[in-house]
């Protein structure tokens, strides 16, 4: 990535809508054109249409904009677009969001410069579902581009026009959508603390000796914990961090961290950097201290996570649903609703969400075989009614405990790609 030779200060600072213009610390210029950082994002499943949550690497390009001649309007602050997504209300926000936080941090933003991100071939953005959960990676991109200073791991929050860092909605489905994911740096909102117990409880201590999870509560901690070359005493934590990841790569996790000189060394470095919890949670997994039982609203995401299989069905009529689909969708979410009974609190909750998996296979059957039975047509629509008024009232449920209202428009994403 070589820096941008172009630069241009706008004379104007955008103001929060809370208070009064920002003071300006100095002119920032655009003096780095490309970077990235990865984020997790809702994307549209090309087989089914139903959406999934997804490790996207988020690549910034920066530039400025030529200088309009005097009769047309002035060119605006800086601002990002998503590529293959058009204008959306959301992004707006976001935009306006970001212009307030980046003044703040870096003075008088360049006029006429313009972000663009690519989040993948063809892949646009999921406003309605996304929300502004890309706004702490754009901010951190978008900072790049000013400070010269690229990224690197992944990102996952969202920036308040005071700059504060903060878990969206979902944070937690976009940590278990990590799981499965590459490692390395991931810098989450300090708001984000309590939810790591609850990996733990659901016995997924790796996920903390595969990555350096680091909490950020503003904007400036962001940039310092996300940026590729990291400054002391961040940098001396990391290497030690990553020496006892290192020296326990080849045994059973459960065994190396029960062992009472690595916990020391976890102790030891939970305590000088309890902005890095990787340690610390470890830690806890070593003393036999962790969590067993998941609280109600965790259960809640989980299952509608073991629903997220069935999304492909929203809308369908009962003629359009593709039967071998449909069994494969239910074998899915059984078996993930089945694996949750050890660690629910909540069994009655659970035991609903299993019900609601019986309605998919009465229709399957019904579908398959009420030709050849008296009143067939009449039993596959019954049971077609049954299946989808138990997936609707069971994501209402979910929805209602995790505490999510679904927006009128939920399924704007799908039906404007």
């Amino acid at each position: 990535m070589q820096p941008s030779e172009k630069e241009m200060v706008a004379n104007e600072t955008p103001t929060p809508e809370s208070g009064s213009p920002q003071v300006p610390v100095a002119d920032a210029k655009l003096v780095l054109d490309s970077a990235s950082v990865a984020t997790p994002l809702w994307g549209l499943e090309k087989d089914t249409g139903g959406q999934r949550l997804r490790l996207a690497t988020v690549v910034m390009k920066a530039s400025i904009q030529p200088t309009p001649p005097p009769e047309v309007p002035p060119v605006k602050p800086m601002t990002f677009a998503i590529d293959f997504t058009p204008e959306h209300s959301q992004i707006n926000r976001m935009n306006r969001t970001l212009q307030a936080v980046l003044a703040k941090q870096y003075g008088t933003l360049p006029l006429g410069s313009q972000v663009s991100l690519h989040l993948g071939e063809e892949t646009a953005y999921l406003p309605v579902r996304d929300r502004d959960a890309l706004s702490g990676a754009a901010a951190v991109l978008m900072g790049a581009a000013l400070s010269g200073n690229a990224p690197a791991g992944i990102v996952i929050g969202k920036l308040e026009m005071d700059g504060s860092f903060k878990s969206p909605p979902d944070l937690w489905d976009r940590l278990r959508a990590l799981s499965g994911g590459p490692g390395g740096r991931l810098v989450v909102p300090a708001d984000a603390a309590d939810l790591m117990p609850w990996l733990l409880a659901l016995e997924e201590p790796e996920f903390f000796l595969k990555y350096d999870v680091l909490l950020a509560s503003s904007y400036p901690e962001l940039v310092e914990r996300s940026a590729a070359v990291t400054a002391s005493p961040l940098t001396e934590v990391l290497a030690r961090f990553q020496d006892v990841r290192a020296k326990g790569a080849t045994l059973p996790i459960g065994q190396y961290v029960t062992n009472r000189f690595v916990r020391q060394r976890l102790v030891e470095l939970a305590a000088e950097a309890p902005y890095l919890v990787s340690p610390k949670l470890l830690a806890i997994q070593g003393a036999g201290e962790r969590p067993t039982r998941i609280p109600r609203k965790i259960l809640a995401f989980e299952l509608r996570g073991a629903m997220q299989p069935l999304s492909w069905l929203r809308g369908k009529a009962a003629a359009d649903i593709d039967l071998a689909l449909l069994d494969k969708s239910y074998e899915l979410t059984r078996a993930h609703v089945e694996k949750l009974e050890r660690y629910a609190e909540d069994q009655d909750l659970l035991a609903r969400v299993r019900e609601m998996t019986t309605t998919l296979r009465a229709f399957s059957r019904a579908a398959r075989f009420g030709a050849n039975r008296d009143r067939g047509p009449e039993m596959t629509a019954e049971a077609f009614v049954e299946m989808r008024e138990s997936i609707s009232t069971t994501l209402v449920e979910l929805n209602a405990i995790i505490g999510e209202v679904e927006d009128a428009d939920a399924e704007a994403d799908a039906d404007g790609q």
